[in-house]
């Protein structure tokens, strides 16, 4: 039992050390390279703002009409829920990836969506499940690296 112990801990220990993926930067979504685009949606963009225990996310979709939604997440990444205006939202990282795990109407909709940057960091997939209702279509949405113009 004490080695199964031990070799659990090690093991825990080389995972955290490993390298977590870097988000930090303006995203812009390429809908010519993505699956599953609301037809609604005119331009989305993401800003991530990673810390050691935290990830920051402004997240603005602009719709075909020219109405701009704005939703800022802050929340630890160790995948205790953190309220939003409209539901919650929990943070975890895989080892490629960040999960994000959002509950919105007393978790009558759910979402995952999966955060995962090319290895030159210049593209980031976004994989989306929805999870509820069920008979929801998920996607695979294509962002791209916007010039750092505040010296991120």
């Amino acid at each position: 039992m004490r080695k199964f112990i031990l070799l659990a801990t090690l093991s825990l220990g080389v995972a955290a050390a490993q390298d977590l993926p870097n988000l930090n930067g303006t995203w812009q979504l390429d809908p010519a390279h993505s699956q599953g685009v609301d037809s609604k949606v005119k331009t989305e963009t993401l800003t991530f703002h990673q810390t050691d225990d935290g990830v920051t996310l402004t997240e603005i979709i602009t719709d075909t009409g020219g109405k701009e939604t704005k939703t800022d997440i802050q929340c630890k990444t160790d995948g205790n829920r953190c309220k939003l205006k409209q539901g919650t939202v929990s943070l975890w990282y895989d080892a490629t990836a960040l999960l994000l795990m959002e509950e919105r109407r007393g978790g009558n909709v759910v979402l995952k969506r999966r955060f995962q940057p090319s290895e030159d960091g210049k593209t980031l997939t976004v994989e989306v499940t929805p999870i509820a209702p069920p008979g929801q279509k998920g996607g695979s949405l294509t962002f791209l690296k916007q010039a750092d113009t505040a010296g991120q």
